[in-house]
């Protein structure tokens, strides 16, 4: 099974294609149910992020990937501006709560060159793998 990749123009129209390729190539790579809905929203947050917060992008893109190895998902998501810390308005900064809370593990890594999110989401513990 290929790996899935998509470089996504960084505006927010784009959101919803991403999330119907994603679901797509989700479903060949037999992961379906609640572990197919909590990837597609991380991997959607995490690139609404992107497009949002990304300051100075030097890419008018976000790129996306994801793979499947045996009983875990692997998704990223990588901007090319530059980080900025994060306000703290109460009505607001919600998404890595929710990236966190549907996924295993999330990593983020804000560098000068762009911000990655590596996201892991264990598919055995959840029962996300299609019969």
């Amino acid at each position: 099974m290929t790996s899935f990749t998509a470089r996504v123009p960084a505006e927010p129209h784009a959101l919803a294609r991403l999330r119907t390729e994603l679901e797509g190539w989700l479903t060949q790579a037999g992961i379906s149910g609640q572990a197919a809905f909590d990837a597609v929203a991380a991997a959607s947050e995490a690139t609404s992020n992107a497009i949002e917060h990304a300051q100075e992008p030097t890419q008018p893109f976000v790129d996306v990937e994801a793979d499947r190895a045996d009983d875990v998902l692997k998704v990223t998501v990588r901007d090319y501006g530059h980080w900025r810390q994060p306000r703290f308005d109460s009505d607001r900064n919600h998404g890595l709560l929710l990236i966190d809370s549907l996924m295993t593990r999330v990593a983020i890594d804000r560098a000068t060159a762009g911000t990655t999110i590596a996201m892991e989401l264990d598919l055995g513990a959840i029962g996300g793998q299609a019969a």
